[in-house]
């Protein structure tokens, strides 16, 4: 495990495109439905709009790391980028939740199978969560040295069975994000439509 200053040392940072996108969120139909629903007192929205602002955060997070000038500038936004990362779920559950029951339940059936399926969710085990704990609890990274092909030193993070560079976590980790609010967001939708519309789930054989 590297102390943070041997991190700042060594991590570099390119980008291959720009990728300061924003998260796939606040669209102007989302903005809509939640500018209509956000007074409903039933919590009808189906939208993880206060979890999708932190994940907008996540990106700027990663445009701002590759722009760090030294160590230390890339230590503090590594720490800030890694507290985002994993506040995603924790507002997902005490704002988004509260606010609608139609997310709480998606969520925590969503959560019920990210815990009990490790396996398929690596990126949110072996890096999200342990990587928020050792800095909040060590003030310490995951993050090891490999050797490159030519020779030279780079940092790698042991997520699963695979080395990936930090950066490439973080974009990972911001995809997994995306896909499983997508998931939360449409199962939460399903249950609004059927509570707004019970006669849809009649079965079409169904006699008047």
């Amino acid at each position: 495990m590297l102390d943070f200053a041997e991190l700042g040392r060594l991590v570099v940072c390119p980008l291959t495109q720009y990728e300061f996108c924003m998260a796939k969120t606040f669209t102007p139909a989302k903005m809509q439905r939640f500018n209509r629903d956000r007074n409903d007192p039933l919590g009808a929205t189906a939208d993880a709009i206060a979890a999708r602002r932190v994940l907008r955060d996540c990106h700027f997070a990663l445009h701002e790391l590759t722009d760090a000038a030294d160590g230390r500038a890339w230590r503090l936004r590594w720490v800030a980028a890694i507290a985002l990362l994993r506040a995603v779920g924790h507002v997902l559950h005490k704002v988004d939740g509260t606010r609608s029951r139609y997310l709480a339940q998606a969520a925590e059936a969503n959560w019920a199978e990210v815990r009990s399926a490790p396996g398929g969710h690596v990126i949110f085990h072996d890096f999200i969560d342990r990587e928020r704990n050792s800095i909040l609890k060590e003030y310490a990274t995951n993050d090891r040295i490999v050797a490159s092909a030519d020779g030279s030193r780079r940092l790698g993070l042991l997520i699963g069975t695979q080395i990936i560079e930090p950066l490439d976590a973080v974009r990972q980790a911001i995809g997994w994000w995306e896909r499983l609010l997508q998931e939360i967001e449409a199962d939460a939708q399903k249950a609004r439509m059927a509570s707004l519309y019970p006669e849809k789930r009649a079965s079409p054989n169904t006699l008047d």
